[in-house]
Protein backbone atom coordinates (compact mmCIF):
# COMPACT_ATOMS: atom_id res chain seq x y z
CA UNK A 1 0.00 0.00 0.00
CA UNK A 2 2.91 2.27 0.33
CA UNK A 3 5.01 1.77 -2.61
CA UNK A 4 2.40 0.47 -4.68
CA UNK A 5 2.30 -2.34 -6.72
CA UNK A 6 5.39 -2.63 -8.93
CA UNK A 7 7.71 -1.94 -5.85
CA UNK A 8 5.54 -5.01 -4.25
CA UNK A 9 6.62 -7.05 -7.32
CA UNK A 10 10.02 -6.09 -7.86
CA UNK A 11 10.81 -7.25 -3.78
CA UNK A 12 8.73 -10.50 -4.70
CA UNK A 13 11.18 -11.25 -7.35
CA UNK A 14 13.85 -12.98 -5.63
CA UNK A 15 11.30 -14.75 -4.16
CA UNK A 16 9.77 -15.97 -7.43
CA UNK A 17 13.03 -17.92 -8.24
CA UNK A 18 13.32 -19.71 -4.94
CA UNK A 19 9.79 -21.01 -5.25
CA UNK A 20 10.52 -22.33 -9.13
CA UNK A 21 13.16 -24.10 -7.92
CA UNK A 22 11.56 -25.57 -5.22
CA UNK A 23 13.17 -24.06 -1.92
CA UNK A 24 11.35 -21.18 -1.18
CA UNK A 25 12.06 -22.61 2.67
CA UNK A 26 12.57 -25.42 4.62
CA UNK A 27 10.12 -27.86 5.29
CA UNK A 28 9.28 -27.50 9.22
CA UNK A 29 10.67 -31.71 10.18
CA UNK A 30 13.75 -30.58 8.77
CA UNK A 31 14.60 -27.69 10.91
CA UNK A 32 16.23 -28.10 14.38
CA UNK A 33 14.03 -27.94 17.57
CA UNK A 34 14.95 -25.06 20.01
CA UNK A 35 16.22 -27.46 22.76
CA UNK A 36 19.29 -25.71 23.69
CA UNK A 37 18.01 -25.43 27.82
CA UNK A 38 17.10 -28.85 27.52
CA UNK A 39 20.39 -30.01 25.97
CA UNK A 40 22.48 -28.43 28.60
CA UNK A 41 20.67 -29.83 31.62
CA UNK A 42 22.19 -33.27 30.15
CA UNK A 43 25.89 -31.64 29.08
CA UNK A 44 28.47 -31.84 31.85
CA UNK A 45 31.71 -29.97 32.37
CA UNK A 46 34.52 -32.49 33.77
CA UNK A 47 37.44 -31.33 36.20
CA UNK A 48 40.28 -34.20 36.33
CA UNK A 49 42.56 -32.90 39.54
CA UNK A 50 45.47 -34.53 41.22
CA UNK A 51 44.63 -34.59 45.21
CA UNK A 52 47.12 -34.56 48.09
CA UNK A 53 45.92 -37.01 50.69
CA UNK A 54 48.57 -35.69 53.36
CA UNK A 55 47.84 -31.72 52.69
CA UNK A 56 44.27 -32.06 51.74
CA UNK A 57 45.41 -30.00 48.48
CA UNK A 58 44.08 -30.57 44.88
CA UNK A 59 44.97 -29.05 41.29
CA UNK A 60 43.07 -29.39 37.91
CA UNK A 61 45.20 -31.08 35.42
CA UNK A 62 42.68 -31.29 32.94
CA UNK A 63 39.29 -30.42 31.81
CA UNK A 64 36.50 -31.46 29.46
CA UNK A 65 33.15 -32.04 28.25
CA UNK A 66 30.72 -34.94 28.74
CA UNK A 67 27.14 -36.34 28.31
CA UNK A 68 24.87 -37.90 30.71
CA UNK A 69 23.68 -41.08 29.31
CA UNK A 70 21.52 -42.89 32.28
CA UNK A 71 20.88 -41.68 36.08
CA UNK A 72 24.61 -42.91 37.33
CA UNK A 73 26.38 -42.48 34.21
CA UNK A 74 28.09 -40.12 32.10
CA UNK A 75 30.31 -40.53 28.58
CA UNK A 76 32.70 -39.02 28.12
CA UNK A 77 36.32 -39.07 25.92
CA UNK A 78 39.04 -41.45 27.66
CA UNK A 79 42.03 -38.58 26.62
CA UNK A 80 40.20 -36.13 29.13
CA UNK A 81 39.23 -38.96 32.05
CA UNK A 82 42.26 -40.90 32.11
CA UNK A 83 44.60 -37.64 31.93
CA UNK A 84 47.96 -37.24 33.65
CA UNK A 85 50.60 -34.57 34.40
CA UNK A 86 53.71 -35.83 36.00
CA UNK A 87 54.73 -32.10 35.10
CA UNK A 88 52.40 -31.17 37.74
CA UNK A 89 53.18 -33.14 40.46
CA UNK A 90 57.01 -32.47 40.05
CA UNK A 91 55.83 -28.16 39.75
CA UNK A 92 54.09 -29.22 43.33
CA UNK A 93 56.76 -31.09 45.04
CA UNK A 94 54.04 -34.27 45.88
CA UNK A 95 54.61 -37.51 46.30
CA UNK A 96 52.81 -39.80 43.78
CA UNK A 97 52.12 -42.22 46.32
CA UNK A 98 50.59 -39.76 48.03
CA UNK A 99 48.41 -38.98 45.33
CA UNK A 100 45.31 -39.57 44.03
CA UNK A 101 42.85 -38.68 40.55
CA UNK A 102 39.64 -37.41 41.63
CA UNK A 103 37.29 -36.56 38.74
CA UNK A 104 34.25 -34.34 38.83
CA UNK A 105 31.67 -33.09 36.71
CA UNK A 106 28.81 -30.67 36.75
CA UNK A 107 26.25 -29.91 33.99
CA UNK A 108 26.70 -26.47 32.01
CA UNK A 109 23.00 -25.01 32.98
CA UNK A 110 24.10 -25.35 36.80
CA UNK A 111 26.72 -24.79 39.54
CA UNK A 112 27.04 -27.72 41.85
CA UNK A 113 29.44 -30.48 41.00
CA UNK A 114 29.27 -34.41 41.96
CA UNK A 115 31.54 -37.05 42.26
CA UNK A 116 33.01 -39.58 39.55
CA UNK A 117 35.00 -42.88 39.06
CA UNK A 118 35.39 -44.32 36.33
CA UNK A 119 32.98 -47.14 34.80
CA UNK A 120 34.17 -48.67 31.80
CA UNK A 121 37.11 -47.76 29.22
CA UNK A 122 37.84 -48.21 25.97
CA UNK A 123 40.67 -46.10 25.27
CA UNK A 124 41.17 -47.51 21.62
CA UNK A 125 37.56 -46.26 20.64
CA UNK A 126 38.42 -43.20 22.77
CA UNK A 127 34.92 -43.53 25.14
CA UNK A 128 35.36 -43.61 28.81
CA UNK A 129 32.29 -44.14 30.84
CA UNK A 130 32.10 -42.32 34.56
CA UNK A 131 30.11 -43.14 37.00
CA UNK A 132 28.59 -40.73 39.27
CA UNK A 133 29.01 -40.92 43.08
CA UNK A 134 26.27 -38.77 44.77
CA UNK A 135 27.25 -37.52 48.29
CA UNK A 136 25.21 -35.05 50.54
CA UNK A 137 28.08 -32.38 49.84
CA UNK A 138 28.33 -32.93 46.35
CA UNK A 139 25.40 -33.79 44.21
CA UNK A 140 24.16 -32.78 40.72
CA UNK A 141 21.10 -33.37 38.79
CA UNK A 142 21.11 -36.31 36.62
CA UNK A 143 19.17 -35.88 33.53
CA UNK A 144 20.04 -38.09 30.65
CA UNK A 145 19.90 -38.43 27.03
CA UNK A 146 19.10 -41.52 26.04
CA UNK A 147 18.45 -42.16 22.53
CA UNK A 148 21.00 -42.64 20.10
CA UNK A 149 21.35 -42.51 16.96
CA UNK A 150 23.43 -45.24 14.98
CA UNK A 151 26.25 -44.66 12.53
CA UNK A 152 24.23 -46.09 9.31
CA UNK A 153 21.68 -43.62 9.93
CA UNK A 154 23.58 -40.95 10.01
CA UNK A 155 23.46 -38.64 6.66
CA UNK A 156 26.05 -36.14 5.22
CA UNK A 157 24.43 -33.03 5.28
CA UNK A 158 22.27 -33.48 8.10
CA UNK A 159 22.28 -30.95 11.05
CA UNK A 160 24.34 -31.24 13.80
CA UNK A 161 24.70 -29.22 17.13
CA UNK A 162 27.92 -29.43 19.46
CA UNK A 163 28.08 -28.75 22.63
CA UNK A 164 30.93 -28.30 25.15
CA UNK A 165 33.34 -26.25 27.30
CA UNK A 166 35.58 -24.91 25.09
CA UNK A 167 38.41 -22.40 26.17
CA UNK A 168 36.73 -21.31 29.53
CA UNK A 169 33.11 -20.66 28.13
CA UNK A 170 30.82 -23.44 29.67
CA UNK A 171 27.72 -24.47 27.63
CA UNK A 172 29.15 -23.07 24.21
CA UNK A 173 27.64 -24.71 21.72
CA UNK A 174 27.75 -24.89 17.76
CA UNK A 175 26.13 -25.46 14.39
CA UNK A 176 27.07 -27.44 11.15
CA UNK A 177 26.40 -30.13 9.21
CA UNK A 178 27.76 -34.06 8.60
CA UNK A 179 30.71 -33.34 6.10
CA UNK A 180 32.07 -36.84 6.08
CA UNK A 181 31.12 -40.39 7.31
CA UNK A 182 34.11 -43.39 7.83
CA UNK A 183 36.56 -45.44 9.69
CA UNK A 184 39.53 -44.54 11.10
CA UNK A 185 41.33 -46.53 8.34
CA UNK A 186 40.09 -44.27 5.55
CA UNK A 187 40.46 -41.50 7.51
CA UNK A 188 43.99 -42.54 7.84
CA UNK A 189 44.63 -42.33 4.23
CA UNK A 190 43.14 -39.63 3.58
CA UNK A 191 43.17 -36.79 6.63
CA UNK A 192 46.30 -38.02 8.51
CA UNK A 193 48.96 -38.91 5.36
CA UNK A 194 47.99 -35.46 4.31
CA UNK A 195 48.49 -33.63 8.43
CA UNK A 196 51.62 -36.02 8.50
CA UNK A 197 53.08 -34.92 5.35
CA UNK A 198 52.47 -31.41 6.34
CA UNK A 199 53.72 -31.92 9.83
CA UNK A 200 57.51 -33.41 8.73
CA UNK A 201 58.73 -30.01 9.39
CA UNK A 202 57.10 -29.83 12.74
CA UNK A 203 58.80 -32.64 15.03
CA UNK A 204 56.30 -32.25 18.34
CA UNK A 205 53.31 -31.89 15.59
CA UNK A 206 54.65 -35.24 13.35
CA UNK A 207 54.88 -36.86 17.15
CA UNK A 208 51.28 -36.13 17.73
CA UNK A 209 50.33 -37.44 14.33
CA UNK A 210 51.68 -40.71 14.70
CA UNK A 211 50.04 -40.66 18.59
CA UNK A 212 47.26 -39.77 17.63
CA UNK A 213 47.24 -43.01 14.23
CA UNK A 214 48.35 -45.31 16.86
CA UNK A 215 45.77 -44.54 19.74
CA UNK A 216 42.28 -45.64 17.93
CA UNK A 217 41.36 -49.21 16.19
CA UNK A 218 41.37 -49.07 12.77
CA UNK A 219 37.25 -49.68 12.55
CA UNK A 220 36.45 -46.67 14.70
CA UNK A 221 33.64 -44.63 13.17
CA UNK A 222 33.98 -41.13 12.52
CA UNK A 223 31.84 -38.15 11.92
CA UNK A 224 33.37 -34.81 10.51
CA UNK A 225 31.40 -31.97 10.89
CA UNK A 226 30.90 -28.46 10.81
CA UNK A 227 30.06 -27.48 13.79
CA UNK A 228 32.75 -25.92 15.71
CA UNK A 229 35.10 -27.08 18.13
CA UNK A 230 38.31 -26.41 20.22
CA UNK A 231 40.53 -27.54 23.01
CA UNK A 232 37.58 -28.35 26.22
CA UNK A 233 35.07 -29.61 23.84
CA UNK A 234 36.86 -33.26 24.64
CA UNK A 235 34.17 -35.62 25.12
CA UNK A 236 30.78 -33.14 24.37
CA UNK A 237 28.11 -34.29 22.53
CA UNK A 238 27.33 -33.97 19.55
CA UNK A 239 23.33 -33.77 19.10
CA UNK A 240 21.28 -34.17 15.96
CA UNK A 241 18.22 -31.53 15.00
CA UNK A 242 16.04 -33.73 18.33
CA UNK A 243 18.68 -33.80 20.59
CA UNK A 244 20.00 -37.40 20.10
CA UNK A 245 22.93 -38.28 20.31
CA UNK A 246 25.28 -38.77 17.03
CA UNK A 247 28.66 -38.75 19.20
CA UNK A 248 31.34 -37.64 21.40
CA UNK A 249 33.86 -34.33 19.94
CA UNK A 250 37.08 -35.77 20.07
CA UNK A 251 39.16 -34.59 18.00
CA UNK A 252 40.15 -31.34 15.53
CA UNK A 253 42.73 -30.39 13.50
CA UNK A 254 43.57 -26.67 12.05
CA UNK A 255 45.48 -27.77 8.65
CA UNK A 256 43.23 -30.21 7.05
CA UNK A 257 39.46 -30.28 6.02
CA UNK A 258 38.88 -32.72 9.03
CA UNK A 259 38.37 -29.79 11.87
CA UNK A 260 35.87 -31.22 13.84
CA UNK A 261 35.81 -34.77 14.51
CA UNK A 262 33.33 -37.14 16.91
CA UNK A 263 33.69 -40.65 17.36
CA UNK A 264 30.14 -42.12 16.75
CA UNK A 265 27.64 -43.37 19.63
CA UNK A 266 27.83 -46.77 18.63
CA UNK A 267 30.98 -46.89 20.42
CA UNK A 268 29.23 -45.61 23.79
CA UNK A 269 26.53 -47.66 23.40
CA UNK A 270 28.47 -51.20 22.72
CA UNK A 271 30.94 -50.34 25.76
CA UNK A 272 27.83 -49.48 27.79
CA UNK A 273 25.50 -52.49 27.46
CA UNK A 274 28.12 -54.89 26.07
CA UNK A 275 31.50 -54.50 27.31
Amino acid sequence: RKNGLVGYNNCLIKYIAKALDGDLYTPPDLLPENNIERLELSTVKIEVEYYNKKTKEATVISTGSGIIISKTNIATNCHVALSKNPKRLKEKGWDKNSTTIRLWAKTVSDKNWGQLNLYKENAMKDICILRYMPSPEFNIKMKPITKFVSFDKVKKGSFVRAMGNPSGMTGHTSKGSVNWLGTMDQFIEVVISQAYEEAKSDEEAMNYVKSFVQSFDKDTKLIVHGATIHKGSSGGPLFDKDGAIIGLNTLGFDKTAAENVAVSSDHIKDLLYND
